[in-house]
């Protein structure tokens, strides 16, 4: 049973796989096997939604079974567990996590010389070195300690430095360094320095599969900061939304950044007092939340919406009250 499901769950039929991962699971659930921990890790990944308290259950449900899992797929369980407690900003675990992966992640890269023996982690090893380091970057930048955020945007730049890569380790090489470019930028900016706002968008122009992450930061910056964006937002804002739209709106990940920025841009409008432009958002971000069960956005969105209330039309006073009858919080 589990060989089949792990032939299902390769060839993307998760659903299926994981009526009989909790088969295996139910049947072995006193063995304490590696066979076990690997349905465990295969259910909490099929399980990840964009509702936090269930993410949290699941996550706290698997870290049981980390260790019993191969040494390599430890690494991409203690990654997913980080990935997920960061969406809940619980940057104490996403810090202790980081901090376990670059011990991991250390102890097999010291003994297994790369191309020698074939790896069964999804990435290549010096992937998770880089990424605990990218990790404790983003914790600091969360604490607002941006002097230690950019001394390990440095590590990881630093780490995935290495001589001789193979065309995979290659594509992630590219992909770090360009994180710490756009990092950099992001911390600079966090910190207050505003001209780093054209630096971001000449950025864009090089890495514009960065838009939106870029577009979070900036908005959110210029909301705490009480900042008047000064280039033409509008492109920007229907640009993100075509590509969410063609490309993005079946990925977990791009819906919960999606969902972000809009509920930024929807604060920057009320800021600016472009009240109906920010409620329409307000109301559109309300029902992707309700639609994808983001419990957290959707109390974010209905707190927004309760603060302008007093500016909204009939229309969207309207369309709010029968939003409202298809939110069903847990």
């Amino acid at each position: 049973m589990f060989e089949v499901a792990e032939d299902l769950y390769n060839k993307g039929m998760k659903q299926a796989a994981l009526i009989l991962y909790e088969c295996v699971s139910e049947c072995e659930k006193y063995q304490h096997s590696e066979r076990l921990a690997m349905c465990q890790f295969r259910i909490f990944l099929i399980s990840i939604s964009l509702k936090k308290f269930d993410n949290l259950n699941a996550a706290i449900r698997l870290e049981i079974y980390v260790e019993k899992l191969n040494e390599e797929v430890q690494l991409d369980a203690i990654k997913e567990l980080a990935n997920v407690y960061s969406t809940m900003h619980l940057w104490g675990k996403v810090y202790s996590l980081a901090e376990e992966l670059e011990r991991k992640s250390d102890a097999l890269l010291s003994f297994r010389s790369r191309g020698k023996t074939k790896r069964i982690t999804v990435y290549p090893l010096i992937t998770y070195k880089a990424y605990a380091s990218l990790l404790k970057a983003s914790v600091f930048e969360a604490r607002k300690e941006y002097a230690m955020a950019l001394k390990y945007t440095d590590i990881y730049e630093r780490v995935v430095d290495i001589p001789e890569p193979s065309e995979e380790e290659g594509v992630m090489i590219a992909k770090f360094k360009r994180w710490a470019q756009g990092n950099r930028i992001t911390i600079n900016l966090m910190s207050g320095n505003q001209e780093f706002i054209l630096e971001y968008l000449n950025y864009l122009e090089l890495y514009s599969e960065e838009t939106l992450t870029a577009f979070i930061n900036i908005i959110e910056v210029a909301n705490e900061q009480s900042l008047k964006i000064e280039f033409d937002l509008e492109k920007y804002e229907n640009k993100i939304k075509r590509f969410y739209l063609d490309e993005g709106c079946n990925s977990r990940i791009m819906t919960h950044r999606y969902m972000l920025f809009n509920y930024e841009l929807a604060k920057y409008k009320c800021n600016r007092q472009d009240y109906q432009n920010g409620i329409d958002i307000i109301l559109y971000n309300l029902s992707l939340s309700t639609l994808n069960q983001d419990d957290h956005m959707t109390v974010k969105c209905v707190d927004l919406y309760g603060t302008y209330r007093q500016q909204a039309s009939l229309s969207q006073q309207e369309t709010y009250s029968q939003l409202l009858k298809t939110i069903n919080i847990k």
